[in-house]
C-alpha cells in the first residue's frame, strides 16, 4: 500500500475534480502494517510529479515520507510509487 504521507487523514487533493477520496488516517495504516501480507510503502510526500522537482526537492521529500511512515509503523519503508507514474515522470 502507498501512502502519500502528507494526505493521511486527508483526501486527495491532487485528484479532486475526477473524485474526491479519503487517503487513510494513520490508525488505518498501522492496522495494515501489522498485516503480514501487507507492505506500507512511500508514495512520496505530496503526490507530486517527481519530474517537476529538483533533486534536492526529490531527496528532501521521499526522505520526509519515508521517515514519517517509519514513524508511524514502526517498520523500515522500503519501497516507493511514483505518483502520477508516466515514463517521463523516472529515469534511470
Amino acid at each position: 500500500v502507498y501512502v502519500p504521507a502528507y494526505f493521511i487523514g486527508k483526501t486527495n487533493e491532487w485528484d479532486k475534480k475526477i473524485i474526491e477520496l479519503n487517503v487513510m488516517n494513520e490508525v488505518q495504516i498501522v492496522q495494515c502494517a501489522l498485516q503480514p501480507k501487507i507492505t506500507i510503502g512511500s508514495h512520496g510526500l505530496l503526490h507530486r510529479r517527481i519530474s517537476s522537482l529538483s533533486e534536492d526537492e526529490i531527496v528532501e521529500k521521499v526522505s520526509i515520507s519515508k521517515e514519517k511512515l517509519e514513524n508511524l509503523t514502526g517498520k523500515d519503508v522500503k519501497h516507493f510509487s511514483y505518483p502520477f507514474g508516466q515514463k517521463k515522470d523516472y529515469s534511470k
